[in-house]
Formats: C-alpha cells, structure tokens, sequence
C-alpha cells in the first residue's frame, strides 16, 4: 500500500468522522451545503489531491444516506507568518466553516491549534507535525 493510497485513505476517514456520514443532519435536505476550511502548505500536492478526491467522491454519491454536501475553502500558504495566517484563519472563520482541515508545518500548526482551542473550532490533520529539536 503506497503513501498516495494512505494519504487517500485517511482524508476519506476524516471527512466521515467529520461530518458523521450525515447522521448528525439526518432532517436537513440534501441541498444542505456543509462549509469545510482547507489550509494546505505549498508543496503538499499528493495531500491536496486526496483531499479533493474525497469531497469529490461524498459530493458525487448520490444515494439516500448522503443528507448533504461539503464546500471546501481552500487556501494554500506559503509562510509561517503568525500575523498572515491568523488573518487567514479569521477569514475562515467568517464563512461559518464547521471545522478546519489541512496539511501544515510546524510553525504554520502552533498557530492553528491555538486559534481551534481558542474558538473551539476542530482542526483535522493528518498528522501532528512536530519541531524537532537539535
């Protein structure tokens, strides 16, 4: 099993642990739109692509236990910069996402974990990044 398949796997996981596989909106039309923030660093192509596929592939099923649709606002940063990210992370939030996703650096992570504590707002990853100490 290849990295591009786990990576598939585990945004697919996150996306049903997420959103509850519609359990949670059971009374709610399927035009229901579910906001989602993305925030990917530059250079985690392969994550964003599984990370597409598998809103694709929610949005595109089309049976009966699918009660709504995720829209995805993705950003894609290029810095560590508190100040810039926090900006991004407020303008996130101001489109009513329910919850963050994303892929990100250390640095970019301690900032968004202290805002998703702050504000109660989940931050879903992939993994932890950690600094690593020398």
């Amino acid at each position: 099993m290849g990295l591009k398949h786990w990576i598939l796997q585990s945004w697919m996981l996150l996306t049903v642990i997420v959103c509850g596989k519609g359990q949670v909106y059971q009374h709610t039309p399927i035009t229901e739109k579910i906001p989602l923030g993305a925030i990917f660093e530059q250079g985690t192509d392969d994550v964003q692509s599984a990370f597409k596929y598998a809103m694709l592939h929610h949005n595109n099923n089309k049976s009966e236990s699918r009660r709504f649709e995720l829209q995805a606002y993705v950003d894609v940063i290029n810095t560590a910069d508190a100040f810039k990210l926090s900006r991004l992370i407020c303008n996130q939030f101001s489109r009513g996402v329910y919850s963050m996703l994303g892929a990100v650096s250390p640095d970019s992570f301690d900032t968004l974990h202290s805002y998703s504590n702050t504000f109660q707002m989940p931050f879903v990853t992939p993994w932890f990044p950690e600094k690593v100490r020398i």
